[in-house]
């Protein structure tokens, strides 16, 4: 639909309502439809850029809903933060405060669920695009993706070895040298913990 609608029509039609009723649909059990609304939103955000501000804040409203109003086990957030990520990606640097914001309350706070498994890679390369565009922001990120390190999810303690990795694969010496004590001092903790998927996943981000 949005190939084929002008921004003169569509401004008639597609309209606030009409987008926050389509962001409803993310909570489909098909995920057939819910890659089909990923591309009608994505395609609406890319055309009628009058309507992109309304967007960020309706896309952002879901994924707090998400992490502080329901048990955590809404669907579609990987969908969202795939728009998410192709949004970022077109950020300008320096970048603006809101976006960093968006950061801090938004991205990292999705670290904390159970379930992040099910939108982990999506998420970070949202966080990934953050760091790439200012490295400045790598430490605060690893610092609170620490705090969100989990006890007992030996799942959930792979992947964020496997983020760290990626950020620091992505930050020169400098910012490396601020966060690494950090870094270490959690990776020394996964050397002895009971699981070998934990302890393996983490030789390789030592090598």
């Amino acid at each position: 639909m949005a190939l084929h609608v002008g921004p003169t029509t569509g401004e008639k039609f597609i309209s606030q309502n009409f987008i926050l009723n389509l962001l409803t649909l993310f909570n489909s059990d098909d995920l057939r439809e819910r890659d089909a609304i990923k591309n009608i939103v994505h395609r609406i955000y890319s055309k009628f850029t009058f309507h992109r501000s309304f967007m960020r804040k309706s896309l952002t409203d879901v994924l707090l809903h998400f992490i502080y109003e329901t048990d955590h086990r809404q669907n579609g957030i990987g969908e969202i933060l795939e728009i998410w990520g192709s949004i970022i990606n077109g950020f300008t640097v320096p970048l603006k405060e809101q976006h960093k914001v968006f950061l801090s309350r938004v991205l990292i706070p999705l670290h904390k669920p159970k379930n992040m498994v099910v939108y982990h890679r999506q998420l970070v390369y949202c966080v990934s695009q953050f760091v790439q565009k200012e490295t400045v922001l790598s430490r605060v990120v690893i610092e609170k993706i620490l705090r969100c390190w989990p006890v007992t999810n030996c799942q959930k303690e792979v992947l964020l070895i496997g983020e760290l990795e990626e950020i620091v694969e992505n930050i020169d010496q400098r910012w490396y040298l601020m966060v690494a004590v950090p870094v270490w001092s959690r990776l020394a903790k996964c050397i002895t913990s009971d699981n070998s998927q934990v302890t393996k996943t983490n030789n390789y981000l030592g090598d």
